[in-house]
């Protein structure tokens, strides 16, 4: 693993581990303590969930090749790369 892709997942964690937390407390304070959770809430909720979705995406592709010039993969990670693209597509 070379320092751009280590570089791609600290960026992905960090911003999940700092939005999750965050978006927990937002909820829990219109919740609990305001008692008006509105579409506001529900859109933040929608929201943290495509991100999750998103880092798992880009983690998954950092393992198979993201963030590596393209000589410096070998042979099989890029096959392995391509069938996971391969199957994703349909």
């Amino acid at each position: 693993m070379n320092s751009s892709q280590i570089s791609i997942l600290f960026v992905v964690y960090f911003f999940t581990a700092l939005a999750v937390p965050l978006t927990a407390l937002r909820c829990y304070t219109r919740f609990r303590i305001l008692g008006s959770f509105g579409i506001d809430d529900c859109l933040a909720i929608f929201s943290i969930l495509f991100h999750v979705a998103a880092m798992a995406v880009i983690v998954r592709g950092v393992y198979h090749g993201i963030g590596v010039h393209i000589r410096d993969i070998d042979l099989s990670t890029m096959v392995d790369g391509v069938m996971v693209q391969s199957r994703n597509a349909i």
